[in-house]
């Protein structure tokens, strides 16, 4: 649970060596509850990573969507934002290692 919000982790391998891990939210969650725990993670990663690369926040009458990476020595941390309907999203997060 992070930010009130179910986080369900995925982790993926590749060749038998870890490969990635998102964390998927609920398929539909209102766009106020996703918007929060975003900002919330963002400001989190923030103080740990620097600025992102990216951010982006879209909140157009067709949904929210929204971006943010951050480019670290180890990999990837992503954060992803996308309309399902213009009340509610899905909101995942990851992170991707650098591959050999």
């Amino acid at each position: 649970n992070f930010a009130g919000v179910d986080f369900e982790p995925n982790f993926y391998f590749l060749d038998d060596k870890f490969h990635r891990v998102n964390f998927s939210g609920p398929m539909a969650n209102d766009n106020a509850s996703n918007k929060q725990a975003f900002d919330k993670l963002v400001d989190q990663l923030r103080k740990r990573y620097g600025s992102p690369a990216t951010h982006e926040v879209k909140d157009s009458p067709s949904g929210l969507s929204a971006r943010a990476d951050w480019q670290i020595p180890s990999g990837e941390v992503w954060l992803v934002v996308l309309a399902v309907g213009p009340r509610s999203s899905l909101f995942n997060f990851g992170y991707l290692p650098k591959q050999p």
